[in-house]
């Protein structure tokens, strides 16, 4: 291998490390908004005026792309394409609005600094992975360089790659190069924002000694529970709910989305498709049978080629490891049905095997067992005695007679240690032995039965798939069920009297990654949400084909960016509602009362009007700022605001909070004690640490907001 190969051949994992680090950075909440109107498709979106074309997105999207597929593994699922767009997008937003920054604020690496990442004092950890494992391997000895990381080994490659390199080499250092730089610009930005807040002494005290300090109370409470929801309930309106949403309506924005229901017909051989894919294998028996060569002709019929390699029995598939003991060469077993699981996905295939040759070994032994473990306990001797009844018991009257006996099967060596093995190599067939110390506690063992033999078994198998008149019979019932759909213009009620399963999506938007995910879609989900995106509201999609799924969808809501209405958020704010209805009529009750400030006084006179029981006196004590729970009451977050800023003695409320009503007395203040340096230092870097994570947080999502991002992808087909 040359060293420019050598090189080369670690290129693709450095661009990874550093790209991967470079998203790390990347803000996850997108504020765009879905933008109405045609659009152009040759653009995927925009980004602070700066358009994206497609073009540039798909050449990023193939980059990250051939970055994920690894030489000889399985094409990419669904989710992986998607979340591949998904983090190409992401990527190139993120990279306009940092380097608009960088820009404007001047910063850049100069030729200088690149220079010391690769080989001065502040060698980049990319640059040290990226030439480390070469500059260790004998090709970079035979080729001159000195064993082990250096610098002036970097030196010396550089010029090498210059004098030497091809075009293509070239080419990949200098994207390494110019990832590096990014890198290291981007890390400068993030640590500007990060210093923007270095705490004080002064607001480390103020901090320690709020969260420390703590108050004592007494207090009367009404809870919203002594009021029925049939007493408040009349008495709501939409003008309660329409008030509650405008005080707290940043909570209740909603972006430009779509529902939708959809029905998902699966396309699955049928027992005739099944049927014909036996029948095929079964074409090929006497040809495997009579094969000269295994290796090869198995090549391209199994995903499992012989290899002219012998397995010990209890590597024989289960199928035919007891028939392979005394069988000749050259004899066929099958089709035996084998299920394959693939993440979410069960392929179904029919299988041959071909004992094509067997050996006997002059030292190992395997054995086929049933056993029963008896767990260690930590009186070693009694639970011993134990095993060694439940030994005489089966002895006399069988393994059968005993509870929790296992098969183990033909037995892998080593599964239960080294004493197990060494017994059963010694015992014989139908004997039953122990008690004897296997890893988990002590086995009583019955062997079944013994072979010195290892065997060469190949196999060749044919993956059961639906035939094009299955697909012709889904798609007519799809077409069918359609029509039915459009008829009755509700897809939901069709389904309802057909028996069929129809699902509701999420909220489809552009923004949300996760929309692109349907219920009971194995791949697809992006072709659908895309026609949702551009489809009006109650519009039908066509007979959508997915993977292996023929998808039909109705648009059962169009929403417009805006304030969510009174109807979409009723059932989630009913309760927070009648609360709030709750809270009135208890504050007007207690202002009525008019017996002053003693808390006794209060709750007599509550009780006597409203019911005993209805409002209880008691006490809190140890209530902190920095918590909203109070003990005896629970999450009161408003209580312990108002309680933290009142004079010693003074009577407050009534306060309405999450779980009722309060009237409060504080009757102590526990000064914290003043801080040590130590302490004082240690609150110091939590406060700078805390805010500094918030701040960064902020201010790359104002950013993105500045920035107008706007992501039209679903419009070019992405």
């Amino acid at each position: 291998m040359s060293i420019m190969s050598g090189i080369r051949n670690n290129m693709v994992l450095v661009v990874v490390l550093i790209a991967v680090a470079i998203l790390a950075f990347t803000v996850q909440d997108t504020l765009s908004n879905l933008v109405g109107g045609g659009g152009s498709v040759n653009e995927v979106g925009e980004v602070a005026g700066q358009s994206i074309s497609v073009q540039e997105f798909n050449e990023r999207y193939q980059l990250l792309l051939s970055n994920q597929r690894a030489p000889g593994a399985p094409p990419l699922d669904d989710r992986q394409i998607n979340q591949t767009l998904d983090n190409a997008w992401t990527q190139m937003v993120n990279e306009i609005i940092i380097n608009n920054e960088k820009e404007e604020i001047g910063l850049q690496v100069t030729g200088a600094e690149l220079a010391d990442m690769f080989t001065g004092r502040n060698i980049s950890q990319y640059v040290e992975s990226y030439f480390g494992s070469f500059f260790n391997s004998p090709q970079a000895v035979e080729a001159g360089y000195t064993q082990g990381f250096t610098g002036e080994n970097v030196r010396k490659y550089i010029q090498t790659l210059q004098d030497q390199g091809t075009p293509e080499q070239k080419l990949a250092f200098k994207e390494f190069e110019s990832n590096l730089k990014d890198f290291r610009e981007q890390s400068r930005f993030n640590n500007l924002l990060l210093g923007a807040y270095p705490s004080s002494t002064t607001m480390a005290r103020k901090l320690y000694m709020e969260k420390n300090r703590s108050y004592d109370i007494s207090y009367v409470a009404v809870p919203y529970a002594s009021i029925s929801d049939s007493v408040v309930e009349p008495q709501v309106t939409d003008a309660d709910y329409r008030r509650l949403i405008e005080e707290n309506k940043f909570q209740h924005e909603q972006k430009a989305a779509t529902v939708i229901q959809y029905v998902v017909f699966d396309i699955k051989p049928t027992a005739a498709d099944s049927s014909a894919a036996r029948q095929e294998l079964l074409r090929d028996k006497d040809r495997f049978q009579l094969a000269k060569n295994d290796s090869t002709f198995t090549l391209g019929k199994t995903r499992d080629p012989y290899k002219n390699e012998l397995s010990d029995i209890s590597n024989v598939s289960a199928d035919v490891q007891d028939a392979v003991l005394n069988a000749a060469p050259g004899t066929v077993w099958g089709p035996y049905l084998d299920l394959s699981f693939n993440g979410s996905t069960t392929e179904a295939y029919y299988r041959l095997y071909k004992l094509v040759k067997s050996e006997e070994s002059s030292e190992d032994v395997w054995a086929k067992i049933r056993y029963k473990t008896v767990p260690f306990t930590t009186d070693t001797t009694a639970s011993e005695s134990e095993a060694r009844g439940f030994v005489s018991t089966a002895r006399s009257q069988g393994m059968d007679s005993l509870d929790n006996v296992l098969d183990g099967g033909w037995y892998t060596k080593g599964n239960f240690g080294p004493d197990v093995d060494e017994a059963v190599k010694t015992a014989s067939i139908g004997s039953i032995i122990g008690p004897i110390k296997g890893r988990g506690g002590w086995m009583i063992v019955e062997v079944l039965n013994k072979t010195n033999k290892q065997f060469g078994v190949a196999n060749i198998e044919n993956v059961i798939t639906y035939s094009d008149g299955t697909k012709r019979s889904v798609d007519k019932e799809a077409s069918l069920f359609a029509a039915k759909a459009m008829d009755m213009a509700n897809i939901e009620s069709a389904a309802s009297e057909e028996n069929i399963i129809s699902y509701p999506s999420q909220e489809l938007t552009v923004e949300t990654p996760a929309s692109f995910t349907l219920t009971g879609l194995q791949e697809g989900s992006r072709q659908v949400v895309r026609w949702a995106l551009t489809a009006k509201d109650n519009e039908f999609s066509e007979i959508i084909e997915a993977g292996n799924s023929f998808i039909f969808a109705q648009v059962i809501d169009k929403r417009s960016p805006g304030t969510k209405s009174v109807a979409q958020l009723r059932g989630q704010l009913r309760t927070q509602v009648l609360n709030r209805k709750r809270a009135e009529i208890i504050k007007d009750r207690l202002n009525k009362i008019g017996v002053g400030n003693d808390l006794a006084a209060i709750v007599s006179a509550y009780n006597q009007q409203y019911g005993e029981g209805a409002a209880i006196q008691s006490t809190a004590t140890d209530i902190l700022f920095n918590s909203n729970q109070i003990s005896g009451i629970g999450n009161a977050p408003k209580v312990v605001g108002t309680v933290a800023g009142m004079q010693l003695n003074a009577v407050k409320g009534p306060i309405a909070d999450a779980l009722g009503v309060y009237v409060v007395q504080l009757t102590n203040i526990n000064e914290a004690d003043e801080p040590d340096a130590i302490t004082l230092q240690q609150e110091r870097q939590n406060d700078a640490n805390a805010v500094q994570a918030q701040f960064s947080t902020k201010v790359n999502a104002a950013l993105r907001e500045l920035a107008k991002v706007k992501d039209t992808r679903y419009k070019a087909g992405f």
